[in-house]
C-alpha cells in the first residue's frame, strides 16, 4: 500500500440475482419506502415466464420479514338464499378467506363473479392484480371480483398485494385445490362464473385487461 493513501477493500461477491420483469406502480395505495423496498426484493429475481407452471411444488420465495397485514378485502358471506347445487368443479370447494374469518364456499358466492388464480412469483399474475383491481372498482357490486392465491406463501402473495394495490377479496389455496379440480397445471387462470356456480367461461391468456374482462364478462354473463 502506498504511504498516505488508503486502499478499499474489494465488497465481497454476493449471489447472482436474475432481474425479473420491470413492474408498474400502482398509486391506488400509499406503502412506506421500507414495505416498497421489502417488497421490491420479494418480486425481483423471479422467473420470467409467459405462462407459470406449477409442478415441482412451490417457488422458492424470500419472504421479508415480518409478515405484513393482508391487504385483501374481507371475504364475502355466503348467499342467503337457498341455492340449488353447483355443477362441478366448483362444487363441494371451500377454501379460506386470505384475511381471516369464515371459509369461502365457491358454489355458494350466489352473483356473478370472476374468480382468478395467481401466485406472486408469477409475472403475468403480477401483471393482472392491478387490472384486476380497476375492474373491481369499475363493476362495483354487479360483479365479484374473487382472488385465490395459489400455491403460494401467505406473506409473499400479501406483500404483492401491497406493491400493486390489489384489494379486492382473496382466498389461499397452498395446495392447489382448486386449480387441481379444474385439471389445470399453470397460472394464472380466470374463471366467469354464473350466479348459479356454473362455469361460463375460462380462460388462460395469460395477463387480462380492463377492456378484456369487460369482453369476457359482457359476453359470457351479458352484463356492461
Amino acid at each position: 500500500m502506498i504511504a498516505g493513501h488508503r486502499g478499499r477493500r474489494p465488497a465481497p461477491a454476493g449471489p447472482a440475482v436474475r432481474s425479473g420483469p420491470a413492474v408498474r406502480p400502482v398509486p391506488a395505495r400509499r406503502v412506506t419506502r421500507r414495505a416498497t423496498a421489502a417488497a421490491v426484493a420479494v418480486l425481483t429475481g423471479l422467473l420470467a415466464v409467459a405462462g407459470c407452471g406449477t409442478e415441482g411444488g412451490q417457488s422458492p420465495v424470500v419472504t421479508p420479514e415480518p409478515s405484513p397485514t393482508s391487504p385483501f378485502a374481507p371475504c364475502p358471506p355466503p348467499a342467503s338464499e337457498t341455492l340449488a347445487p353447483a355443477p362441478p368443479p366448483l362444487a363441494g370447494i371451500t377454501l379460506p378467506c386470505f384475511t381471516g374469518g369464515e371459509p369461502v364456499a365457491l358454489d355458494r358466492l350466489g352473483r356473478p363473479a370472476v374468480i382468478n388464480l395467481w401466485a406472486s412469483w408469477c409475472p403475468p399474475c403480477r401483471d393482472e392484480l392491478p387490472e384486476l383491481q380497476a375492474f373491481a372498482d369499475e363493476m362495483g357490486d354487479r360483479v365479484l371480483v374473487l382472488g385465490v392465491a395459489t400455491d403460494d406463501r401467505w406473506s409473499a402473495a400479501a406483500w404483492a398485494g401491497i406493491y400493486f394495490g390489489a384489494r379486492y377479496p382473496n382466498l389461499f389455496d397452498p395446495d392447489k385445490t382448486l386449480l387441481t379440480a379444474l385439471g389445470r397445471s399453470a397460472l394464472p387462470v380466470t374463471l366467469i362464473v354464473e350466479a348459479d356456480g356454473s362455469i361460463a367461461a375460462t380462460d388462460v391468456s395469460g395477463s387480462l385487461t380492463v377492456p378484456e374482462l369487460r369482453a369476457l364478462v359482457s359476453e359470457n354473463l351479458g352484463l356492461d
